[in-house]
């Protein structure tokens, strides 16, 4: 189980990480 739970909270932050990226390159636009 916490394996699982790792592995979708890398997941997760990967996510998080593209989101935050795509937010500030429009922002700066």
């Amino acid at each position: 189980m916490m394996k699982l739970s790792s592995s979708h909270s890398a997941a997760l932050n990967f996510l998080s990480w593209l989101i935050l990226l795509y937010f500030i390159l429009h922002v700066f636009r």
